[in-house]
């Protein structure tokens, strides 16, 4: 803020966002955030604390600052108010210069209007000569950036398309090899029949048979506009916002997203690559639960979710509770007994139980993902 008490186009960037704020709060040490930052900050950590300073905030309802609003709404519909001004003066008259000359395309001042340079030539004032061309630019600007995302997808299609060609060379010099027949001294292989009448493997098929992995895929109607989603619905990546419509479906309070089918019955169950994501939420979710204010991520308010925030585990319970794990999970299996009210999390690398919920279920269920903000975050649902 400047010294006569109005804002530069600096104080009206979020710290968390470096956007244009939407819906600025004030916390009581002064610093501003965009509403919706700073409460998924607080959701993330599970405190609320500044994301400058640090310092614990009293309320949970920060006030909104209204000169700070009204200022973002300024700017957004005349954006050259922002500008600084300029006190450059006239070379020929030595007066300042105030007007914009449409023929020249130049700066010029009240006397220059009259003069023989610029005698009967167009001019108007400089704010509106800004307008015109701060309008211009968008209009070129945004045909552009449509065709930079079009060559980046293509960019995208075109290196998983030659990694398609390479696996499929390699299949066909695999297929291609003519394996010789090897003979076995007797009793060199396994004894099928003393493992299949073994407790572990009774167990496995037991399993097997009432525990069915589900085919679960990201839903794109509840994706938060951050998420890029790719692999045919299968995994998501943070990146740099989209414009995407506003649907009640959608998760705007969260960087989050469900999946597309929901469970009112039965057992289900799917794996979860968590290896390229410091931060991560999963778990599953009522179907009701708010999407376009936040809350706290707990049973209460319909998450039954763990969490990961740089290496360290939590299963979202009010409070928390923190997991001890023998080794950062790369994969995690979810399984939900929807009829017994249970949501189990275990490593699938070696089966190692994480955490398990224990409820009632009233209504459908879906499964919830969540990451971080930091660009390239990405979960994937692992295919069987």
């Amino acid at each position: 803020m400047d010294q006569e008490g109005s804002f530069t186009m600096e104080d009206l960037q979020c710290p968390a966002c470096c956007e244009v704020f939407e819906i600025p709060v004030t916390l009581s040490c002064n610093h501003s955030f965009c509403k919706t930052c700073v409460q998924t900050h607080w959701g993330r950590m599970g405190t609320r604390q500044c994301p400058l300073c640090r310092r614990t905030e009293r309320s949970s309802r920060p006030p909104i600052n209204l000169r700070l609003k009204l200022a973002t709404d300024v700017f957004k519909k005349k954006p050259e108010q922002f500008m600084a001004k300029s006190v450059e003066r006239c070379s020929r008259h030595n007066e300042q210069l105030k007007l914009f000359c449409r023929k020249d395309a130049e700066l010029i001042c009240i006397t220059c209007t009259s003069s023989r340079s610029h005698k009967n030539h167009e001019y108007c004032p400089i704010a509106e000569a800004a307008s015109d061309i701060m309008k211009e630019l968008i209009n070129r600007y945004n045909p552009l950036k449509k065709q930079l995302t079009t060559v980046e997808k293509l960019k995208e299609s075109l290196v998983e398309l030659e990694t398609y060609i390479q696996e499929c060379k390699e299949a066909i010099k695999r297929t291609s090899y003519t394996a010789h027949e090897t003979e076995y001294p007797k009793k060199a292989l396994i004894d099928v029949l003393q493992y299949l009448g073994s407790l572990k493997h009774g167990v496995w098929k037991r399993m097997e048979r009432d525990v069915h992995f589900s085919s679960v895929n990201f839903d794109p109607n509840t994706a938060h506009p951050n998420f890029f989603i790719k692999d045919e619905l299968t995994t998501i990546s943070y990146g740099k916002k989209q414009q995407l419509p506003d649907n009640p479906e959608r998760c705007t309070s969260r960087m989050s997203v469900l999946a597309a089918n929901g469970f009112e019955s039965g057992k289900q169950r799917w794996d979860v690559e968590v290896a390229y994501s410091k931060e991560w939420y999963i778990g599953v979710a009522r179907e009701s639960i708010k999407r376009k204010t936040t809350v706290f991520i707990n049973p209460k308010e319909g998450f039954w979710v763990i969490s990961n925030n740089e290496e360290s585990y939590w299963a979202q319970t009010s409070p928390r509770t923190r997991l001890t794990l023998k080794a950062p999970p790369q994969v995690i299996t979810v399984e939900l007994d929807y009829d017994k009210g249970k949501v189990s999390f275990s490593d699938a690398a070696d089966g190692g139980s994480i955490y398990t919920f224990k409820c009632k279920f009233n209504e459908r269920i879906f499964p919830y993902f969540a990451t971080g903000i930091k660009e390239g975050s990405t979960l994937k649902i692992c295919a069987f």
